[in-house]
């Protein structure tokens, strides 16, 4: 490569960088120079506590009717009776059996179709 080049690469370099370091340095001096003179000089932002803060207030919040209507239904559910275990289960009972001619009827394509 060149000399020419590496060194028209350097000085590019170095322009933008300096200008975008000299817009960044007017960019704090006129932040400072507004909140010493007149300025409101109050920061709008939130610090990462607050906002954390703020953001657990809003979960508790949110929560909270979920909570109580779950606390509602264990103490419905804690109301209700307890079912017998020593009770046999329910069957149904079993379906009856085709006679013989209707699934041969069935198995030969000949059915109710």
């Amino acid at each position: 490569m060149p000399l020419s080049v590496v060194i028209f690469i350097l000085l590019s370099t170095l322009i933008v960088f300096g200008f975008i370091s000299t817009m960044k340095f007017l960019d704090i001096y006129r932040r400072a120079k507004l909140g010493e003179g007149g300025g409101s000089g109050v920061d709008n932002s939130l610090g990462t506590g607050e906002l954390r803060g703020l953001i657990q207030e809003a979960v508790v919040d949110a929560i909270q009717p979920v909570e109580d209507r779950l606390e509602q239904m264990e103490m419905a559910l804690r109301q209700l009776p307890e079912a017998k275990s020593e009770s046999a289960p329910l069957r149904e009972p079993a379906p009856e059996p085709l006679p013989d001619e209707s699934v041969k009827d069935l198995l030969s394509g000949n059915g109710c179709g």
